[in-house]
């Protein structure tokens, strides 16, 4: 239970395939000491330092804040989102955060935004139409919606489940 040691071992491992996964189990310790302060500040370093890894680092950061401090995460994932507007994942992210937070509006936006952008992005188009369906809101878009990602998809057990949940309704 050497928890400062285990970090700093963690932290001399610098780039390469390695580098994430340390960062991943800092961040899990760090939530599970309630580091909330230490691990943005850390992540902020460690940005500074990888610049070309920004949005993987912001989305290990915003995923351990959504566990304990979920207002927090959506603080995180809305500054992420401002440095880097064009990354679908950071979008995807807030999107979960949103409709965990409450706003089915700022979810469906986001899934939008994503869809827009890409058309061809199941995870997006399966997410809005589940959302759809599983609050009976809107079926007949829920179903295009699902549609579309099953054809793009055909095996993925998620659009599977989602496309039964909204012929179900």
């Amino acid at each position: 239970e050497r928890w400062d040691a285990a970090i700093r071992n963690w932290q001399s491992i610098g780039a390469g395939e390695h580098y994430l996964p340390s960062r991943l189990r800092i961040t899990q310790l760090l939530m599970e000491r309630q580091r909330t302060d230490e691990l943005g500040k850390l992540m902020d370093s460690e940005r500074a330092g990888h610049p070309q890894l920004a949005a993987e680092l912001y989305l290990l950061e915003i995923e351990a804040l959504a566990k304990v401090e979920p207002q927090r995460a959506m603080q995180r994932a809305n500054q992420a989102i401002q440095q880097l507007p064009s990354d679908s994942r950071l979008l995807y992210t807030r999107a979960m955060l949103a409709d965990r937070l409450g706003n089915p509006a700022g979810l469906e936006a986001d899934l939008r935004k994503i869809i827009q952008r890409e058309p061809d992005n199941a995870m997006a188009l399966n997410a809005l139409g589940y959302t759809f369906a599983d609050r009976n809101e809107r079926l007949d878009e829920a179903l295009q919606l699902i549609e579309r990602a099953h054809e793009l998809k055909p095996d993925d057990p998620a659009i599977l489940d989602s496309l039964g949940w909204v012929h179900y309704r």
